[in-house]
């Protein structure tokens, strides 16, 4: 799976490619030169270029882009942030570069206060801070992101997306809208979490000739992007299964006047492939359980004793529970189980409350919403959000579980490290979707996976399931109910891929 790595750790690795002996101009020229022939290829129409250049390397990419466009006999002009003639080190060479080239340097303030001296643009370039923003924009690199913002020609980041915290995803002031974003060296981590995914648009790499592979040191391989589909052909058939070969999942939940919840879950359970589901609900509606999904079984009771328990091959609770004494006593029953555990919604508030205890073995699944997170850990919801990868790993260290971060870029967190969803969008963003992802899990566990490849499997087959919905239907109006068939879907393209 591709690494993913913070400003710094790339810093290091850009460090250590000139220390093996490419020089850093040699690394801003390749930069460029991928941008460059990534934007021909993306618009090829595109004749009157205008790039947007800050004083530090990534500045210097933006006047290499602009050299080689003037080369190819485009319009290329840079609105320089910062004073051409102040740049320094491999930045200075670029700007000689862009110069020797005849490219047009227009200062910000003389563009500000005038835009139209650069004439009609078809495409702009947004090489202003790259990695390298600290603390709040000064001037003039507000008033240009501004502008970018504001005009509708197609925007191509160079590396990230000016003013986007490239560590948490974060806008730092304001941040590049960027239709494109295309980064060196190595993935950012941020850019696949928070408000990052909005600013990137059409997100691509270029790893400048770099054998990454060789630089990266053991310690900086925490991060990982999310590809687990090898893990779809644990789930293939054989001809000579049945039910219960399947794993038999019990979901506990939906109290009065919440048993949609319970619902939603069960059916995305079904949909994951899992052989048998049993549901207990003490919700008046869960009588009426048949008529909705017949395939499912109701349990009078909780299960009372290790026999009662051996039915069943894993577990999920909270889905619509509550947070009553009687839930508290079924998550704690859930848990004392030795059973594989999903743990959702309330039942997290009730771990956050300190009412109920975790067994010792940790073949569990916790999928906490930022709030919720936010409880468990005892901090705020802004605070968590602040940096979506640390929260993940404090909630391993204090629970010694597998982590089910969700949110804008799902984070899985375990004692492996920490995996980053890429799938996934804002038409998501309604009631009941945390249910499906929770049913999804339980038939996952219940059919052999361990947590850490349950949580895996279920959040990419989730999210993409997800993305196919709002392929189909657009980002508005999709119903959480609406994504088991298309999981159903995704899973038999992928066995049929791994030849299960």
């Amino acid at each position: 799976m591709p690494h993913l790595f913070t400003a710094e750790q790339t810093r290091q690795l850009d460090a250590a490619a000139i220390a093996a002996g490419t020089p850093g101009l040699v690394l801003m020229k390749r930069a460029g030169r991928a941008a460059f022939e990534r934007a021909r290829r993306w618009y090829p129409n595109a004749q009157r270029w205008l790039i947007f250049c800050g004083g530090g390397n990534n500045g210097g990419d933006g006047y290499v882009v602009a050299a080689l466009a003037k080369q190819a006999g485009l319009q290329a002009c840079v609105v320089a942030a910062k004073a051409p003639e102040a740049l320094r080190n491999e930045a200075a060479g670029a700007r000689d570069y862009a110069v020797q080239e005849g490219v047009e340097i227009v200062a910000a303030d003389v563009f500000l206060a005038s835009p139209h001296c650069v004439g009609e643009v078809d495409l702009v370039f947004d090489a202003l801070l790259g990695t390298g923003i600290q603390g709040q924009l000064k001037a003039p690199y507000a008033a240009l992101i501004s502008w970018i913002n504001a005009q509708t020609k197609p925007v191509i980041a160079l590396d990230v997306p000016s003013g986007i915290d490239s560590d948490t995803g974060n806008i730092v002031d304001s941040a590049v809208r960027a239709t494109a974003t295309l980064t060196f060296i190595a993935y950012k981590r941020g850019l696949f979490v928070g408000a990052a995914r909005d600013c990137c648009g059409q997100l691509e790499l270029d790893a400048l000739g770099l054998d990454i592979e060789r630089l990266v040191t053991s310690s900086a391989r925490r991060v990982t992007l999310l590809q687990p589909q090898s893990l779809c052909a644990h789930l293939a058939r054989h001809a000579d299964s049945h039910k219960g070969s399947h794993g038999h999942a019990l979901i506990v939940g939906g109290a009065p006047g919440m048993f949609g919840a319970l619902v939603l879950c069960a059916e995305a359970a079904l949909y994951s492939g899992v052989g048998l589901i049993s549901l207990y609900s003490r919700a008046a509606e869960a009588g009426s359980l048949v008529l909705r999904l017949p395939e499912v079984m109701r349990a009078s009771a909780m299960p009372k004793h290790e026999q009662a328990w051996s039915r069943y091959r894993a577990v999920a609770i909270g889905p619509g529970l509550g947070q009553s004494d009687a839930a508290q006593h079924e998550v704690q029953a859930a848990c004392d189980s030795g059973l594989p555990l999903v743990l959702d919604a309330d039942a997290l508030n009730l771990l956050a409350k300190g009412e109920v205890l975790l067994p010792e073995h940790r073949n569990i699944v916790l999928t906490p919403h930022p709030g919720e997170a936010a409880r468990l850990l005892g901090c705020t919801t802004a605070e968590l959000q602040a940096d979506r990868f640390a929260a993940a790993q404090a909630l391993v260290e204090r629970y010694g579980v597998t982590v089910v971060l969700k949110g804008a870029g799902t984070v899985i967190a375990s004692t492996a490290g920490l995996r980053v969803c890429a799938e996934g969008n804002a038409a998501m963003a309604v009631a009941g979707m945390g249910d499906t992802l929770c049913g999804i899990l339980v038939a996952l566990l219940a059919q052999g996976l361990n947590a850490e490849e349950a949580a895996d499997l279920g959040v990419w087959l989730h999210a993409r399931a997800g993305d196919d919905a709002a392929a189909q239907w657009g980002q508005i109006g999709i119903r959480a109910s609406e994504l088991g068939p298309l999981v159903r879907n995704v899973l038999h393209e992928q066995i049929s891929h791994t030849g299960g």
